[in-house]
């Protein structure tokens, strides 16, 4: 995939985002800022990514999902951890090696609700999906694999010579939010 240009990242797209819910509420009810024409006055206190304080500017119409993300895979990242753990072996329980490669590394690609169902991850490029509409599935390759691409990814898709993808991809063409 091409990398999207700097226009494309913030385009909102009236026609397909004003008829849904979010494109009901004003723009400054979740990303502050102020109501005007003028852009330099409009993004004054601008919050670009709302829902990386979920709990704040999420939670009035979002309850059920913000009082679950902090305990999500996404948020807690345990997944790595017991992935790191596991490939371990007998590595005493603190183990500052790891630890310090997991802050430099895995904790980098912590992301939001945001980040995956309107815009592709910003470790990954960022650019929103369909002018600003949230995805209640988002596009795999945008999303799921283009942070969890070149091992997780692959695999899944079968990408990789003498490794068959995942049965439900396969099989029903299933995607990964579908596994979840």
């Amino acid at each position: 995939m091409a990398p999207l240009e700097p226009w494309e990242k913030v385009l909102v797209d009236s026609e397909k985002f004003m008829p849904t819910d979010h494109g009901q509420i004003a723009c400054v009810d979740c990303h502050n800022g102020v109501q005007s024409p003028d852009k330099e006055i409009a993004h004054e206190g601008l919050i670009a990514s709302p829902s990386s304080e979920p709990e704040k500017y999420c939670g009035d119409c979002h309850s059920d999902q913000t009082e679950t993300y902090p305990f999500a895979l996404h948020s807690t990242q345990q997944g790595y951890w017991t992935a790191i753990d596991s490939r371990a072996g007998n590595v005493p329980e603190n183990h500052p090696a790891l630890e310090e490669m997991f802050g430099n590394h895995c904790a980098t690609c912590h992301t939001t609700c945001g980040e995956c169902h309107v815009s592709q991850p910003k470790n990954v490029g960022g650019g929103l999906f369909t002018g600003h509409v949230f995805e209640k599935t988002p596009p795999m390759t945008r999303s799921c694999t283009a942070c969890h691409g070149s091992r997780v990814g692959n695999e899944f898709l079968g990408k990789n010579e003498g490794i068959a993808g995942d049965v439900h991809f396969r099989e029903a063409r299933m995607n990964c939010v579908k596994m979840s």
